[in-house]
C-alpha cells in the first residue's frame, strides 16, 4: 500500500516539475516573439503579424513536455507589439498560458537622437 502512493506521489512531483518547466519556457519565448517584433521599424502592422506567426512555429519546437500544441495570437499596434500563447498539459487540461507586450522602437532612430542630444549637450559645455 505504501509504496504504490510513493510512486503516485514521485509521478505527480515529475509532472508539477513539467508544468513549471513549460511556464517559464513558454514565457521566455512569447516575450522573445514580442521583442523581435517590436524592432521592426520599417514594416507594415500586417506584415510584423505575419512575420512573428511563421517565427512562432519554429521558436516554440518540441522543447515542451507534455504539451502536444500552443496557439499563439498576435497583435501589432502602433506603438506596441504583444503576443498570446496557450496551450494544454497532456492528461490533466492544465493550462498554459502567456501574454507579453513590447513597445516598437526603431534602434536606428532611438542612435541618431541620442547621439544628436550628446552633440547638442557638447556643444553647450564647450561655450
Amino acid at each position: 500500500m505504501l509504496m504504490p502512493m510513493v510512486l503516485l506521489l514521485i509521478m505527480f512531483l515529475f509532472y508539477i516539475t513539467f508544468y513549471m518547466y513549460d511556464r517559464c519556457v513558454i514565457s521566455q519565448d512569447v516575450y522573445l516573439l514580442a521583442f523581435r517584433g517590436s524592432l521592426y521599424c520599417d514594416m507594415k502592422k500586417e506584415e510584423i503579424q505575419q512575420s512573428i506567426e511563421n517565427q512562432c512555429r519554429e521558436t516554440y519546437g518540441n522543447k515542451y513536455i507534455g504539451v502536444e500544441r500552443l496557439d499563439s495570437q498576435v497583435k501589432a499596434e502602433n506603438k506596441v507589439i504583444s503576443v498570446e500563447a496557450s496551450g494544454y498539459m497532456n492528461m490533466t487540461n492544465w493550462k498554459l498560458q502567456a501574454k507579453a507586450e513590447a513597445e516598437r522602437i526603431c534602434p536606428v532612430e532611438c542612435i541618431r537622437k541620442w547621439r544628436l542630444i550628446q552633440k547638442i549637450g557638447n556643444e553647450f559645455i564647450t561655450e
